[in-house]
């Protein structure tokens, strides 16, 4: 379509062509945000990939309500997927995080994800070494394992820095002799007569 003016001079004026698209909202959100377990100063990441809609829809985020200030070089960014990045988590940082989309056309919230903070409880102690174990005589390898007592990433993988393995050489001893006599050999024999 365009814009067409006139004068009653009989001037007239035509506009450039412009094109009117329809703007919508769809209600339904592509991902929402998920519960989210994280521990004292380390990271947590909310996802939320906003509904479809036309112009695509700005996404901001409420926590507890409230919302949320980004800081792109702060604690709290929002990433280019629309994810809320939290860095170095506070005890404070725990609450129930909403995803809001809106544009033109609306506005839609996510369902509420809460961000449970916990504290860093690291590693249990380390059990004992195994039995050493090879080939008798030789060197054999022993191995001790310990236990993250932190609850498990979104992708349950344990959320403790360093090895929950640890390995070592050890001596495999030689193995005991059955008897309590000397080794050797002994034999008897006797002269069969023709």
């Amino acid at each position: 379509c365009f814009c067409q003016a006139w004068s009653a001079t009989g001037g007239t004026l035509k506009s450039r062509t412009a094109t009117i698209e329809l703007a919508y909202l769809d209600k339904i959100f592509e991902w929402e945000p998920l519960k989210t377990d994280s521990i004292i100063n380390k990271s947590a990441e909310l996802r939320c990939r906003p509904p479809g809609g036309n112009p695509y829809p700005k996404v901001t985020w409420l926590k507890d309500n409230q919302p949320v200030e980004i800081n792109r070089n702060g604690r709290l960014i929002l990433s280019n997927e629309n994810s809320l990045l939290i860095a170095q988590i506070k005890k404070s940082d725990a609450g129930n995080y909403t995803c809001v989309a809106s544009n033109i056309a609306g506005s839609y919230s996510s369902e509420p994800a809460e961000l449970i903070v916990h504290d860093d409880r690291g590693w249990s102690e380390w059990q004992a070494f195994s039995e050493c174990k090879g080939i008798p005589c030789s060197i054999g390898r022993q191995r001790r394992l310990r236990m993250c007592l932190n609850p498990p990433t979104i992708t349950n993988k344990p959320s403790c820095d360093g090895d929950q393995v640890q390995e070592r050489e050890c001596s495999v001893p030689c193995q005991k002799s059955l008897s309590s006599q000397p080794t050797g050999s002994n034999c008897l024999c006797k002269r069969l007569h023709s």
